[in-house]
This record gives C-alpha cells, structure tokens and sequence, in this order.
C-alpha cells in the first residue's frame, strides 16, 4: 500500500488516540469480533490498478524492478464496495461509475438489507457497529447510520468516533481485503480492457474468501491498533515514497503483522 500523502503531526496524535480509545471499546463490548463491521470502496482498473480513498497499491511483480509503481489510470475501471465482519463478507456490490454519495449511500441500503437477513438468522450478529473511513464520498451518511445503528459507528461525523485520516492500515478492507481480491484477479493480464472480465474475476475471488481469513482479518484489526501505540501513533506496513519516484528494489516497509 502507499498513501497519496504524508501524516501530520496531528494526524500521528489522533491515530494514537483513536487506537487507545477503540482497544477500550473493544474490551468491554460482548461479541465485538461479530459485531463490528467493515465497510468501504475501491477502485479497480483493468490494466492492474487498484486505489481506494488516499491509497494506490503496488504491483507484485517481483521479477520486474518497475514493480513498485502502480499502474497508471485508465477510463476502463468499476468501483467496488463490500462489508465484513468475523465471519461474513457482503459484497461485492460493483458499479461501472466512480464512486459518488449516491452510490454509497445505494451500498449502505444494500449492506443493512443484507445485514437485517443474517440477523434474523443469528442473533449474535444483534446490535451492528459499522465503521468506515473519512472519505468524502462518506460524508453524508450521518443521519442514516445513526438511524440504523445507534448503539455505535464510526465515521464523518460520528458522535461517537471519528476514523482517524490517512489510516488504511486499520482498516481491514484495506489491508486485506482489497489487496487479496486484487492479487485474484489480475493473476494474468486482462486483455482489451475488457471491464466484463474484470467483473467476472473481481466475482470469482469474492467467493473463493475463506471464514477463517475473515476472522485474522479482524483479529489483526485489533493487533494493529496496539501496534500504533507501540509505534506513538505512526503507520504499520504502507509505503511511504512518492507513486511516480523510482523507489529503491529493497526499500524497506513499515512493520506488519503476521
């Protein structure tokens, strides 16, 4: 992963407050691991690009040393959205349009459909706490997560908490998820920029998600905001050097869990 910018002071400060204070919320809530949830978006393109809100990842390419830029942006992309938790995925939701407010406002109505059926099936699942990024596009959700789940969430605007900026290494859409699906689906080249291909793989690696990788997924959620105390608020495991300068081969990433 590689942020689109630097953290700040501020930043660094708010990271380390919001891992304190969520670690607490984590202790004394029942079932958290089942009840939070995980939601976002991400774009995918069908030259191998894949970038979310301030975050491009990296080719893996390793026989290539150009393999630590991202590919460039093209006009043949779908934007993806999905939710999780410790055992289930949602998702993918995926539009052929850049993700605006109205399409993640259709998302959350999808995700909260989806959620009600699965908790009339398991009630441990009772009592949702949902949490996304700062994104803009996130904004103007407020009424409606408060709405559907009062008890907690975590967001733009959020009396609760709000998610600290430039933070996808705590987000498990980010350091898993979109990362997986993205090493799924661009195992061979996808030719002719052919999206409808895109979508059928993007589809194939959804379905091959695995219970037990959700469940590290979240686990590491918790490991990773330790990890930012431990580390006074700075980043675990994003590449810092900018998209477009050559990087050294061997440049070293900030330390992940396993």
């Amino acid at each position: 992963m590689r942020l689109d910018c630097e953290l700040d002071n501020l930043d660094i400060a708010a990271r380390k407050n919001f891992a304190k204070n969520e670690l607490n919320r984590i202790d004394r809530t029942y079932n958290s691991h089942h009840r939070t949830w995980f939601g976002g978006e991400a774009t995918f393109y069908t030259n191998g690009r894949v970038e979310c809100h301030n975050l491009v990842y990296l080719s893996e390419d390793s026989s290539n040393p150009e393999s630590d830029f991202p590919p460039p942006r093209t006009d043949s992309s779908v934007t993806v959205l999905a939710a999780l938790n410790s055992e289930n995925l949602l998702g993918p939701y995926i539009f052929a349009d850049k993700t605006d407010l109205s399409i993640y406002q259709i998302f959350l109505r999808k995700f909260v459909f989806e959620l009600h059926e699965l908790q009339q099936v398991h009630t441990k699942l009772s009592h949702a706490i949902f949490m996304h990024d700062d994104s803009p596009v996130h904004e103007d959700a407020k009424e409606f997560l408060d709405e559907e789940f009062p008890e907690y969430w975590v967001g733009p605007g959020s009396k609760h908490a709000e998610w600290p900026r430039l933070s996808p290494d705590l987000q498990p859409l980010c350091f898993f998820l979109w990362g997986h699906i993205k090493h799924k689906v661009y195992e061979t080249p996808i030719e002719d920029e052919d999206v409808n291909e895109l979508v059928l793989r993007i589809h194939h690696a959804f379905a091959e998600i695995m219970p037990e990788m959700l469940a590290s997924a979240v686990k590491a959620y918790k490991e990773r905001l330790k990890m930012v105390i431990e580390e006074d608020g700075d980043l675990v495991d994003v590449h810092e050097d900018d998209e477009y300068e050559p990087a050294p081969i061997y440049s070293k990433a900030l330390r992940m869990t396993t």
